[in-house]
């Protein structure tokens, strides 16, 4: 069995979705199961990651907000789907992080996606404590996998997904 866990049961996070997660993983590990620590996947169709969300304010010309000192490890909704099968196939009972192993600030994200969309959306830095979360592939590199999606396509991929949702929900001719 795979149990499908966060990066947030190494956070002093007491939300709720966190704390059932660190409850779940006793009971996997109690049973021998593989646990894969899921770091911060975007991709199509997900509706609340901080990648959609700055691609959704870039596309509305809104400011795009961002906490400073963040850095976190990003991987497209594709590359978790092949790591979840490799887990599945080859790993021994034990946890696993599923990321890239690549750390990318959220700014760096964000004037991307500023970029991509074309957007003249401001980027508004905010003060925050720095928070920086990157996944440890190398267990998981060793069973074979590899991130197949970069950055990049990854957020073109996503951009152009949600520019075709927003012109479905507000009508033809209103996004370019």
């Amino acid at each position: 069995m795979v149990f499908a866990s966060t990066v947030g049961v190494f956070t002093s996070s007491k939300h709720p979705y966190v704390k059932s997660k660190r409850v779940a993983e006793r009971v996997c590990k109690q049973y021998g199961a593989i646990i894969a620590r899921i770091f911060n996947v975007y991709g199509e169709g997900r509706e609340g990651g901080v990648i959609e969300a700055l691609i959704r304010r870039a596309l509305n010309n809104e400011p795009l907000l961002v906490d400073e000192g963040q850095v976190r490890d990003f991987i497209y909704v594709d590359d978790v789907c092949h790591a979840l099968w490799i887990l599945a196939l080859r790993a021994e009972p034990g946890s696993y992080d599923v990321g890239t192993g690549v750390g990318r600030s959220v700014l760096e994200a964000a004037e991307r996606i500023k970029v991509l969309t074309g957007s003249s959306s401001p980027i508004e830095v905010r003060p925050a404590e720095p928070s920086i979360s990157i996944a440890n592939i190398g267990p998981l590199k060793a069973l074979g996998f590899r991130p197949m999606v970069d950055f990049e396509e990854g957020l073109k991929r996503v951009i152009k997904y949600m520019k075709n949702r927003l012109k479905q929900e507000i009508g033809p001719g209103s996004i370019s």
